[in-house]
């Protein structure tokens, strides 16, 4: 009869997906508003060793429909080994409407929160964006991206962000994970409890960022440049963050190249968790490894006592709400055909949340060669 205790935790889970769903549905479309405001915006890129990247992200913020007068690009280079600075230089030449200012870390600096508080120090503008080297957006994407300050109330926003399309089991596995967690994080930012963004597709408005005191408590941390300022404006200002739900402001990125890669990436992500400030930030994340944990030990249940009935509803009722949750989130990136695939990431999605969840704490990991 103990065995049915485990129902309490697939019921909350059932919930807290349905509670996804709603927040998701809940968000409107934002359109594009004029930029009658006339403020300027800083566009913030750190890089390291992006030389065969930089040219594309330089060439989409060219391609902006947007009123460059308004406009600054700010490259700050993470000591690159590879000709990352040369391709900069070399590409100027055939940008038409910006002029892209190339500042360098110091020997005593490092990392991305070290790149971004040196461009904040460079900048002119009071509205900031951030992506990453390695990303391409459409020709709309800064004025969505911007369009939600409109409101002075806004003091912060989060874009949606997915992987390029690669051919591949693999790749689309990748993409469908991706967009759980960028779905998850906008139905949390619409339900008042954000708890995840991506640095890739950020904007926040510089009073805020210093009002907050930016990195302060949390430089120590090499990630986390992105989700501990939101959490940080969000408790400061409520209702002042905001998720921007509009196709166009999509940034594409590459996936990761291989397994190493992406669980490398999955560690880098997953330690940020446990430094977490709020109970309530830290609460998600411990539910959904604790869930996934769970199910990832049924087998083990089922040789000392479980019954097979009671793992299949286990299984089953995973499966039906997970379907519901991506049949909502997948037409917005028009992924719909990738909906097949949540079946066979059920068995995926369990073991290595489970064993992400571990050398998260016990495993160090790369990034950029560090």
């Amino acid at each position: 009869m103990i065995w049915y205790l485990v129902l309490i935790p697939l019921l909350v889970y059932v919930c807290l997906v349905i509670w996804f769903i709603k927040g998701w549905v809940g968000i409107r479309e934002l359109g594009i508003r004029n930029q009658e405001l006339g403020i300027m915006v800083s566009v913030i890129i750190p890089c390291r060793n992006e030389a065969n990247t930089i040219q594309t992200i330089l060439k989409s913020l060219d391609q902006q429909k947007f009123d460059f007068k308004n406009l600054e690009v700010i490259i700050v280079d993470d000591h690159s080994t590879d000709d990352t600075l040369g391709v900069i230089t070399n590409y100027e030449l055939r940008i038409r409407n910006f002029k892209p200012l190339v500042v360098k870390l110091s020997e005593n600096e490092f990392g991305k929160k070290s790149a971004i508080n040196k461009a904040l120090k460079n900048t002119k503008g009071e509205l900031i964006v951030c992506t990453d080297a390695d990303c391409e957006f459409g020709v709309d994407w800064l004025s969505i991206m911007t369009s939600a300050f409109h409101s002075s109330e806004i003091k912060m926003v989060t874009g949606p962000i997915m992987f390029f399309e690669r051919p591949g089991f693999w790749n689309q596995m990748m993409q469908l994970e991706f967009l759980s967690l960028i779905g998850i994080g906008a139905a949390s930012v619409q339900n008042s409890h954000p708890n995840m963004c991506n640095g890739a597709n950020i904007a926040y408005r510089k009073s805020a960022f210093y009002e907050v005191n930016g990195f302060e408590g949390n430089e120590h941390i090499p990630s986390g440049d992105d989700e501990f300022l939101m959490h940080k404006i969000y408790d400061k200002f409520h209702g002042g963050v905001q998720f921007v739900k509009n196709h166009e402001a999509i940034v594409y990125t590459e996936p990761p190249q291989n397994f190493n890669e992406f669980v490398n990436q999955r560690i880098r992500w997953g330690s940020k968790a446990g430094h977490y400030k709020s109970f309530k930030s830290k609460l998600l994340p411990a539910f959904m490894y604790l869930f996934n944990v769970m199910l990832f030990l049924t087998p083990v249940f089922y040789f000392v006592g479980m019954s097979w009935t009671l793992i299949a509803t286990l299984w089953l009722a995973k499966l039906s709400i997970e379907i519901a949750f991506f049949a909502s989130i997948l037409p917005f990136f028009r992924s719909s055909k990738i909906l097949d695939l949540v079946i066979p990431a059920q068995i995926f999605h369990v073991v290595y949340i489970s064993v992400i969840g571990v050398l998260s704490v016990v495993k160090n990991y790369n990034w950029k060669g560090r």
